[in-house]
Formats: C-alpha cells, sequence, structure tokens
C-alpha cells in the first residue's frame, strides 16, 4: 500500500508540474500577442490621426499637401509612437512579473 501511495503522489507532482509548465507557456503566448495587438493598434490609430490632421490642415490653409510628404508625416508620427511604445513596454515589463 505505501508503494501505490508513494506512487500517487509522484504521479500527481508530475502532473502539476507539467500543468504548471503549460499554464505559463500560455500566459507567455497571451502576453507575447497583447504586446503585438497593442503594437499594431497604435500604429492604425496613429496613421488615421495623421489623416485626420492632415485633412484638417488641407482646409486651414486651402490646398492639398503633396502624398509623399503626407506619408513622410505619417511614418514619422508611427515612428514616434513606436519609440515611445518600446520605452512604456520595457518599463511595464520590468513591473508587470506575475
Amino acid at each position: 500500500m505505501a508503494l501505490a501511495n508513494t506512487t500517487a503522489d509522484q504521479i500527481v507532482t508530475s502532473k502539476q508540474a507539467q500543468a504548471q509548465a503549460e499554464y505559463d507557456r500560455i500566459v507567455q503566448a497571451a502576453d507575447a500577442e497583447v504586446v503585438v495587438a497593442r503594437q499594431a493598434a497604435v500604429e492604425e490609430v496613429t496613421a488615421k490621426v495623421g489623416e485626420i490632421v492632415l485633412s484638417a490642415a488641407e482646409r486651414v490653409i486651402g490646398r492639398e499637401i503633396q502624398a509623399k510628404d503626407h506619408q513622410d508625416l505619417i511614418d514619422e508620427a508611427i515612428a514616434a509612437v513606436r519609440a515611445e511604445t518600446a520605452t512604456g513596454a520595457s518599463a511595464g515589463a520590468a513591473g508587470g512579473a506575475r
């Protein structure tokens, strides 16, 4: 009977370790997906805001901004947001331990 209890305890311990490893893997994958989705959302919003601002500026100054200039401004805004997001993500990752 003692052998059966020892074997059962070993099985339980092994399964608990496997479950914890699977949990850790799932959480890590979810965290990575959140980072990617957040970055995509930030880029999308930044591009849309850039378009809105340029549209408003065109109305104010009464002429159309060249397409290349428009795209350059959007790219610069996205780069600035990426830099800010990377800085914020680094700080968030340091404080976000589970």
